[in-house]
This record gives C-alpha cells, sequence and structure tokens, in this order.
C-alpha cells in the first residue's frame, strides 16, 4: 500500500472513533509515555 492510502485510511479510522473526553485523556497520556520511553531507548543507543 502506498503511503498516502494508508495515511488517509488511518486518518479516517481515527476520526470515526467516538471517546469520550477520559479515554482520550488516558490516551493521550499512553502516547505521552510510549514517546518518553522510545526516547530514553534512543539516548541509551546514542
Amino acid at each position: 500500500m502506498r503511503a498516502k492510502p494508508f495515511k488517509d485510511s488511518y486518518r479516517a479510522r481515527l476520526d470515526a472513533l467516538t471517546t469520550d473526553a477520559e479515554a482520550i485523556d488516558r490516551i493521550v497520556d499512553e502516547v505521552r509515555l510510549a514517546f518518553d520511553l522510545n526516547r530514553a531507548l534512543l539516548d541509551e543507543l546514542a
């Protein structure tokens, strides 16, 4: 699959999600944790 169609499909699926504010907050917290863990891993590898 080419990048543009994949991104468009991914975005459409995200936009179709029905979540409340609490669920969104949990998702954002999880994304922040994943970002921090990835950054720490890359710092260790540098």
